[in-house]
C-alpha cells in the first residue's frame, strides 16, 4: 500500500483505533471491485467497524463493556474478553474455498460473539449459484434452479440438493440443527437463495465455531443509525417484518440481536468508567460520520 492511501485511511479512522490495525501491512484490508483498498472512503463499513471495535479492543474497560452488553441481551457473562477485527473463518470449518472474514469477533470463556457490521450497504450478499455466469465457457448457465431440490449442476454435472454441497461446502450440515429446515425435503424457493444467504452463512459460521470452542454463540448485527435522522438500509432492515421472521426461524440455542453503533457506545458510556472521555469522543466521531452519509443518500 502506498503512503498516500495509508494516510487517507488513517484520516478516516478514529485516532484511538489506529493501533488495532497494526501491523499495518498484515491487516486484512477490504478490497473494492477495482482491486484497490477502499477503507479510506467516507462510507467504508470496514472503517466504521475499526473506529468502534478497534477502539473498544484497546480500552482498559473492555471487559466491563462487553459484560454489560451481554447483560443487555439477558445473558450473564463475566471474565476476560478479547476482540479481533476481520477474523478469518477457517476454510475447514465450512469447506468454503474462499476465506470468509467476520467484521469483528469477541470472545470470553463462555461466549463467542460474531459481529456483522453495516454502514451504507443496500443489502447483504446473495447466493451466486442461481445467477447466470457472466463469463467463461459456461457463460449464461445457472448452477442452481433457485429451489432446494435434487438437481444436476450443468457446469460440473454434479448432482446434489444444493450445488454448494456438491462443491464440498458444509452449510446444509448445520442448517437443519440451526434453522430446523430439513435437508432431505424440497424447498421451493430455497430459503436462502436471496439476501438471507449472507445472514445464514455468517450465523452458521458462528454456530459451527462455537461448537468447536464449546461456547454460547451470539450473532450481533451492528448497524449505522442516528436519532431522528434518515434511515440507512440496514436500519430499515432490522426494523422490518422480514427480519423478525428470519430471526424467529433460528433455533433458540443461538442468540441473534441487532444494535446500532450509537446505542452500543451509549451502553459503554452508561458504565461511567475511566474511558468515558474516549468514548464520548468516539460517539461524536461516529455520529458525525453516520449523519454525513445518511444525509447524502
Amino acid at each position: 500500500m502506498d503512503q498516500t492511501t495509508r494516510d487517507r485511511i488513517k484520516a478516516n479512522l478514529f485516532p484511538m483505533a489506529h493501533p488495532s490495525v497494526e501491523p499495518w501491512d498484515g491487516f486484512r484490508w477490504h478490497i473494492g471491485q477495482n482491486g484497490v483498498c477502499d477503507t479510506d472512503r467516507e462510507h467504508s463499513s470496514q472503517a466504521l467497524a475499526i473506529d468502534v471495535f478497534g477502539t473498544l479492543a484497546l480500552l482498559d474497560s473492555r471487559d466491563r463493556i462487553f459484560n454489560a452488553l451481554l447483560r443487555s441481551f439477558d445473558l450473564e457473562s463475566s471474565g476476560h474478553w478479547t476482540v479481533e477485527l476481520e477474523w478469518p473463518v477457517p476454510n475447514t470449518l465450512l469447506g468454503e474455498p474462499r476465506e470468509t472474514q467476520v467484521d469483528a469477533v469477541a470472545r470470553s470463556e463462555r461466549f463467542l460473539v460474531f459481529m456483522e457490521c453495516k454502514f451504507s450497504e443496500s443489502e447483504p450478499g446473495r447466493c451466486s449459484q442461481p445467477e447466470p455466469l457472466s463469463d467463461g465457457a459456461h457463460k449464461g448457465l445457472r448452477q442452481c434452479s433457485g429451489n432446494y431440490e435434487l438437481q444436476v449442476n450443468p457446469v460440473n454435472d454434479k448432482s446434489a440438493w444444493c450445488p454448494l454441497t456438491a462443491k464440498g461446502i458444509k452449510y446444509w450440515e448445520h442448517i437443519p440443527g440451526l434453522f430446523g429446515i430439513s435437508s432431505t425435503e424440497v424447498h421451493a424457493p430455497c430459503p436462502f437463495a436471496d439476501s438471507r444467504y449472507q445472514w445464514m452463512r455468517n450465523i452458521v459460521a458462528c454456530w459451527a465455531q462455537s461448537r468447536i470452542e464449546k461456547t454460547q454463540p451470539v450473532f450481533l448485527v451492528v448497524y449505522a443509525d442516528v436519532p431522528e435522522g434518515p434511515q440507512l438500509p440496514a436500519a430499515r432492515l432490522v426494523r422490518s417484518e422480514s427480519w423478525a421472521l428470519f430471526k424467529r426461524s433460528i433455533k433458540p440455542n443461538t442468540v441473534v440481536r441487532e444494535l446500532s453503533y450509537l446505542d452500543l457506545i451509549d451502553c459503554a458510556l452508561a458504565l461511567h468508567g475511566p474511558d468515558s472521555s474516549t468514548l464520548r469522543e468516539l460517539r461524536g466521531w461516529v455520529e458525525a460520520k453516520v449523519r454525513k452519509i445518511a444525509g447524502s443518500t
